[in-house]
């Protein structure tokens, strides 16, 4: 799979899914340059957080394939997690919720309608990756050494907000692929990071 930092769920039809012409992506499998062409699409379930409320809906994905290896792959948008129904921006809302206006778990649960268990499991997620978050966002100067959750959370979301790019900013600050530890999946999967070009 490819997930290109650079497109959104507002800029992926238009820029991706309607592209006729040349993909300038690095085939994850074998490295080979500008070898990809269309090979079909597949529609996947999101949710997204809007106004702090889930939304739902469905996104038509497309996939390459490399010519040089014969391999295809997802092209995915910056929110999308790979694996994962709920987008990344749902997730850090949830988070805001519990973490940065100490919001009961029942009302989160009530107020995005999903269960207590995805909740802990999102803050469980979290925990991990700020771990490993704290070290690029104090590189960054936007931490200090301290660095509890609550900071690293609302250090995060502040750079994020503004700089639109921690995802690169981490994946060249760490020694491993970012999604790997991001989102901690433990199924090991080949990703481009970045945009086209």
């Amino acid at each position: 799979m490819i997930i290109d930092f650079e497109e959104s769920f507002n800029t992926y039809d238009e820029n991706i899914l309607n592209n006729y012409g040349v993909f300038n992506y690095v085939c994850p499998t074998c490295g080979a340059k500008h070898s990809f062409i269309r090979h079909g699409t597949y529609e996947r379930n999101i949710c997204y957080s809007k106004d702090f409320k889930t939304t739902e809906t469905t996104i038509e994905v497309l996939r390459l394939f490399c010519k040089s290896c014969e391999k295809t792959h997802a092209i995915l948008p910056n929110d999308v997690v790979p694996y994962c129904i709920y987008s990344f921006s749902f997730m850090l809302d949830v988070l805001i919720e519990k973490i940065i206006n100490f919001k009961k778990i029942s009302e989160i649960c009530e107020g995005f309608n999903i269960s207590f268990q995805l909740i802990f499991n999102f803050l469980s997620r979290f925990i991990k990756f700020a771990n490993s978050c704290k070290y690029v966002l104090m590189n960054l100067g936007v931490l200090n050494n301290s660095g509890n959750p609550k900071e690293v959370l609302a250090s995060f979301i502040s750079y994020e907000k503004t700089n639109h790019n921690f995802s690169i900013k981490y994946f060249f600050y760490s020694s491993w692929p970012f999604l790997m530890s991001k989102f901690q999946n433990i199924l090991p999967c080949p990703i481009y990071v970045g945009g086209t070009g």
